[in-house]
């Protein structure tokens, strides 16, 4: 029986970035993203737990279906069973993300086509000021995602709180869950990724394709592994002009003043 980890985030709040990067502070990982809300109440679900070795990182999201309740009691709605002694002892982790960066890859994802939680901003403002609330209470329970990127001593504080070896191996590595990241979409595999995976190198699919378009899978393979770190994060807000509910965010005075407390950030100049 090893350590569950419970990661709760909002959709395009880093969830799949921070998670891999905590897959290289054990050595022994097993994922189960996007959960059913109720799902550690499961006494199967918790069996199979007991059962692996290492940490299991157990991910709950806003996608609408996966409560019983509203589309904005995702910070209430993850149900974690009482008398389980493996349970008892899990780790929570809610990753959190500063509205203005947030909200517009979660427009940009809707319009891609790529999230399954609500597109309403009335859901999204609930949930995300739901966060605030928590975090209030239980700071040490939370990942704030802008400061995860940005601050090295940070990722050495969140290490040492979740009990694994310190390494940012994992943090330029951009996952493929959830259509990969908004704006840039999924990450394409090098050839040197793909060595690492010798059943999808040699299989007929990928030759068949390489025979079609030799020059561009040529191309494709040969290109460096994209970094997760080129990605400009920190700068979506710029995007919140093209989309017609993405103003809202700005005209938010409680959500202001929250990014401001918890995120030292203003209400950025969207007219530049």
């Amino acid at each position: 029986m090893g350590q569950v980890i419970v990661v709760i985030g909002m959709q395009r709040s880093g969830n799949h970035g921070v998670m891999n990067w905590i897959s290289g502070l054990f050595d022994q990982v097993h994922h189960f993203n996007n959960q059913r809300h109720d799902v550690l109440t499961d006494p199967d679900f918790i069996a199979a737990l007991e059962a692996l070795d290492g940490v299991a990182l157990v991910s709950f999201e806003d996608t609408l279906g996966k409560s019983d309740g509203a589309a904005d009691a995702l910070i209430d709605s993850v149900v974690i069973a009482q008398d389980s002694a493996l349970l008892a002892d899990a780790l929570r982790v809610h990753v959190f993300r500063s509205p203005y960066n947030l909200w517009a890859s979660r427009l940009a994802g809707h319009r891609k086509g790529g999230l399954s939680s609500s597109p309403r901003w009335e859901d999204f403002r609930a949930n995300w000021l739901g966060f605030a609330r928590a975090y209030h209470q239980e700071p040490e329970a939370f990942i704030l995602y802008d400061r995860w990127v940005a601050d090295q001593s940070y990722r050495q504080e969140i290490a040492a709180r979740l009990g694994g070896v310190f390494s940012d191996a994992g943090l330029a590595q951009v996952t493929g869950q959830g259509g990969g990241s908004s704006f840039e979409g999924k990450p394409r595999k090098s050839y040197a990724s793909l060595l690492t995976n010798p059943g999808v190198l040699f299989s007929p699919q990928i030759w068949a394709r390489l025979l079609q378009r030799p020059g561009h899978y040529i191309r494709r393979w040969t290109q460096p592994p994209f970094d997760a770190s080129a990605l400009k994060t920190d700068e979506r807000f710029k995007h919140l002009p093209e989309f017609a509910d993405g103003m809202r965010v700005l005209e938010d005075d409680e959500v202001a003043v929250e990014a401001k407390a918890i995120f030292g950030l203003e209400r950025p100049d969207v007219t530049a």
